[in-house]
């Protein structure tokens, strides 16, 4: 690290020391006004998601004009032209000025300059280097990377630099050195459940590459759906999908889409489960005779395929040498997980089989299933990845394993030589807020403990998004900010642990997204003029809504019977995984009890007479509409706890102490409204909780 980024990281220390004996009203106040936190003028390095690896700031700037253009500096490279030609269209958009010949014929006439020293390769696999280095100085943007997907990255964080000042538009000078700390940083998307129109998905790939995601797991069957086209064997399509579906037209095209904004698309076929959609058309197949219908609701079931027949391994080489023509990355996910093996256990063939062949177990034969398995994958160039259950010590080291059991798992899986990524911890269907993914590192925990060699085979992570709850309406209202914490984890260096930090950025990423078009604000605004009487203002429920969030881990599969046909459009579905202002009241109230300064106390009290205010305002919108008014008894619990603060508040200013009967009334009240109430959170018992425990102690 040089010593000029040294110097800016003491800055900033110093900074932060200074910050935290400014009083915590004026910071408080500004987050219940701001819905954020203060940026960093003085720092452009530190409004920066993922954090680069190393940055300097020299405090210049450098002005844009509708002159701007780009010159490349290297060999002959399709790849960089189509890069340059659409930074250049989004530096336009965002910056509002339309630029005359983004090209220029000399590297003197140009303001942003590339480098590159090879051609681009064809397809990005795991491992190719992404690194890049940014110098902008007050007459020149300088970029320079191996290629094509070393540059991408580079050019967005060029784009996340774009500042407005009193002189212009432009980019602050700054030194930035960066590389992605692992090579795998990916998210499983499932349209299996609900359905996710291409032009949705090609969002979302616009959206990780922004943020320096680089792989794309797109889930194509499971039992509620076979959602790509297959020539060879239509009847998985037009029986296992009820028309909707990917075309191989389609899916070639996403994949080159991707593969220009350097992310790799991997295809999920799991098997020997998760197959009903594919035993509709092809009953022959499973471990019990037909027919089969598609499985509308959610869960483990217990379609299998037959491990017994030739015909089973046929059909499924013949498949994946077709998905293999669409999909050129080298890895192929063949799933694994949740074998009930119910099927195999009351076959009386399948058991005299495994009586034959001495496998004593339903694992046994899952294993002699995967070793069939693997060559007919491998036969089309491919690796095969599988979910921790397909791990055993009788399947060759080549499978990467994707850890949903946790660290443990995944180091035990790169000691016996397998490649892991992580995905306990990401996700983002349990509704954990940000700050709980960001806390989640691939190479932590037991994992800490692995060799440099058992540590290199962790490639990375990978977020999904199961889509039992998720709709292609309000999907990235449920993915984002959130999925931008766990990019930052899988390329920022470990040391980069600043959640104060994090939560201020994640505001800034939904601004820049916009300009993608991936606008969750606009998600739940359109879902609530659904959900409204026309011409209801939409202010004062928005307002109302940051104080619930959605229930979390599975709890909401216990509390309904969902099927793929019940709609997503309650008011559990409109709201945001993490309300960001209930999480900077939980801080406020935090500080204001550790302090008891007045001032501080005020501002709680003033947020607080806010949402009381606000809603009545609410209650009359929401008991006009039947798919708002299931969040009516958490409502007015929320109304109650709020007054029940503002009631402690009273107390705390006065340094007194509460009657022990108002304490023990206000403990029973709040034990009433934790926990669930119609799939939704009451955010406010927790802060109000301290807010009475701290009542109670009397004064100090």
């Amino acid at each position: 690290m040089g010593n000029d980024h040294g110097a800016v990281v003491v800055w900033n220390r110093q900074l932060q020391r200074f910050g935290a004996a400014v009083p915590a009203l004026f910071v408080f106040s500004l987050l219940l006004m701001s819905g954020g936190y203060p940026a960093h003028a003085d720092d452009p390095g530190a409004r920066l998601l993922p954090q680069p690896r190393e940055w300097s700031a020299s405090g210049g700037f450098l002005r844009i004009h509708n002159g701007f253009r780009t010159f490349h500096q290297g060999p002959v490279d399709p790849y960089v032209d189509q890069l340059l030609q659409r930074f250049a269209d989004r530096l336009s958009l965002q910056s509002g000025i339309r630029f005359l010949a983004p090209r220029a014929t000399h590297e003197h006439t140009a303001l942003l300059r590339v480098e590159t020293t090879e051609t681009t390769p064809a397809y990005p696999d795991y491992g190719v280097d992404e690194s890049y280095r940014l110098e902008v100085n007050t007459s020149q943007v300088v970029l320079r990377a191996a290629h094509g997907y070393g540059l991408g990255p580079g050019l967005e964080t060029l784009l996340q630099l774009l500042e407005t000042r009193s002189e212009g538009q432009g980019f602050p000078a700054i030194h930035v050195e960066d590389a992605p700390r692992f090579g795998w940083r990916g998210l499983q998307l499932d349209p299996v459940r609900h359905f996710q129109p291409v032009p949705l998905v090609k969002r979302q790939i616009d959206a990780m590459a922004s943020v320096k995601l680089n792989v794309l797991h797109i889930l194509f069957s499971n039992d509620q759906a076979f959602r790509i086209e297959s020539k060879r064997y239509p009847k998985l399509h037009e029986l296992g999908s009820e028309g909707q579906f990917y075309t191989q037209e389609e899916m070639r095209d996403l994949v080159e889409y991707a593969r220009l904004r350097g992310i790799r698309v991997i295809p999920d076929f799991g098997v020997p489960t998760h197959i009903a959609s594919w035993l509709v058309g092809y009953p022959e197949l499973g471990s019990r005779p037909g027919p089969y219908t598609l499985i509308r609701s959610f869960g483990i079931f217990h379609p299998t395929f037959d491990p017994t027949r030739d015909e089973t391994y046929e059909f499924l080489g013949n498949l994946f040498a077709e998905m293999a023509t669409i999909f050129p990355d080298k890895y192929m996910h063949i799933g694994g997980d949740e074998l009930t093996g119910k099927p195999w256990r009351e076959n009386a063939r399948i058991q005299r089989f495994m009586g034959s062949q001495g496998l004593r177990s339903i694992d046994d034969l899952q294993v002699y299933f995967t070793k069939r398995l693997l060559p007919l994958v491998e036969k089309n160039g491919k690796r095969a990845i599988g979910w921790d259950e397909i791990l055993h010590p009788d399947l060759p080291p080549t499978i990467l394993v994707q850890s949903w059991r946790g660290q443990q798992a995944l180091a035990d899986s790169v000691r016996r030589g397998n490649a892991g990524i992580l995905s306990a911890g990401y996700y983002l269907d349990l509704m954990y807020p940000a700050g709980t993914h960001y806390s989640v590192d691939p190479r932590g925990g037991p994992a800490a403990e692995l060799s440099a060699s058992e540590s290199a085979r962790i490639y990375g992570g990978e977020a999904c998004s199961w889509s039992e709850f998720i709709s292609a309406e309000n999907l990235e209202l449920k993915l984002w900010p959130r999925l931008a914490a766990i990019a930052e984890r899988l390329w920022s260096p470990a040391e980069t642990q600043d959640v104060t930090s994090l939560y201020r950025r994640l505001t800034e990423v939904l601004d820049r997204l916009v300009w993608l078009g991936v606008d969750p604000k606009q998600v739940q605004e359109r879902m609530l003029r659904r959900t409204l009487p026309a011409g209801t203002p939409l202010e004062p429920v928005r307002q109302w809504l940051v104080m619930f969030e959605p229930v979390k881990q599975y709890l909401r599969a216990d509390s309904g019977d969902y099927t793929v046909f019940r709609p997503l459009n309650r008011m559990v579905d409109l709201l945001w995984p993490e309300s960001l202002e209930a999480r900077e009241f939980r801080l406020g109230v935090a500080e204001a009890t550790r302090s008891r300064h007045l001032a501080q106390l005020n501002a709680v009290r003033q947020r607080l007479l806010h949402w009381r205010a606000n809603h009545g305002l609410a209650l009359r919108a929401i008991e006009g509409s039947q798919l708002l008014v299931d969040g009516l008894p958490v409502a007015l619990e929320a109304d109650a706890a709020a007054a029940l603060g503002l009631e402690a508040i009273s107390w705390l200013s006065a340094s007194q102490a509460p009657p022990a009967t108002w304490v023990e009334r206000a403990r029973a009240h709040l034990d009433g409204w934790r926990g669930q109430r119609r799939e939704i959170l009451n955010l406010l018992v927790e802060p109000v909780t301290e807010l009475v425990e701290t009542a109670a102690q009397g004064t100090r």
